[in-house]
């Protein structure tokens, strides 16, 4: 995956710090976006924003990380590129 993994729609936004993904994950939104990723390997090529400094950190990473192996996936490594 390449992107700047900061998810901004009304159900799910990324600059008003959503919280941990266990306590989002039984929403109708994100359980609309389950998919089967059952035994995918995960890397992400993460693009650093400017403005996403305080969003795009470790717990930033780690929701992304729960929401990936809640679809079966492991999230393997994630890199880093500033903009």
């Amino acid at each position: 995956v390449a992107s700047d993994m900061i998810h901004y729609t009304p159900q799910l936004n990324f600059y008003h710090l959503p919280g941990d993904y266990a306590s989002l994950r039984e929403t109708d939104y994100l359980k609309k976006m389950h998919s089967d990723l059952r035994d995918v390997k995960v890397e992400v090529l993460m693009f650093r924003r400017s403005n996403g400094a305080k969003v795009q950190n470790q717990e930033f990473i780690q929701f992304w990380d729960d929401f990936f192996k809640d679809q079966g996936a492991s999230l393997e490594r994630v890199y880093s590129i500033s903009g």
